[in-house]
């Protein structure tokens, strides 16, 4: 049996030994695969969530040094893993129906934050990030469970997810 061109197996049938049974199953996905795969994933959910690029793009209209803004994203980042290894693990799993329209208001809330804003007070984009990074990462989670996470490999794909997201907000930043 050959898979890819690759000899995968093989049998020799002859009167002692009149059939044979063959698998096809996939062949074992390594753990550097894992991880290609998983930081794309984070890269592209990033790139094709346009509800999370608003968020982000929000954060960053009031400017800040590289730094300021880097740490703002990061704790949107550090938020959003807490609820994505929570809904990955299955130990809670709010509905679609609520965390959808409390990413949409998310970015209402960075909005209005952004309008009303004035030089010089208080700054209050780390704590939004923070508290509406914890109800993105339940959206992450129901992209992840579209792609299917591998059990055996679970914290080195989650892991992988999250450099890949965080990568992806760095080039937005």
């Amino acid at each position: 049996l050959y898979i890819d061109g690759r000899l995968a197996t093989e049998a020799r049938l002859d009167s002692a030994t009149p059939s044979a049974t063959l698998s096809l199953t996939a062949p074992p996905v390594t753990p550097l695969q894992t991880v290609r795969q998983f930081l794309k994933e984070g890269v592209g959910h990033i790139f094709l969530g346009f509800d999370h690029i608003c968020f982000v793009v929000g954060l960053l209209l009031l400017g800040g040094t590289l730094k300021q803004l880097l740490k703002i994203v990061t704790g949107f980042t550090l938020a959003h893993s807490v609820t994505l290894c929570q809904a990955a693990t299955a130990i809670w799993t709010p509905p679609g129906k609520l965390i959808e329209p409390l990413i949409a208001l998310s970015i209402v809330a960075i909005g209005m934050d952004n309008l009303l804003s004035k030089p010089g007070e208080r700054d209050i984009r780390a704590p939004l990030a923070l508290c509406f990074g914890l109800i993105h990462g339940f959206g992450f989670a129901g992209a992840l469970a579209d792609v299917g996470l591998p059990k055996a490999t679970l914290g080195l794909a989650l892991g992988a997810f999250n450099i890949g997201v965080e990568a992806g907000q760095a080039v937005i930043v």
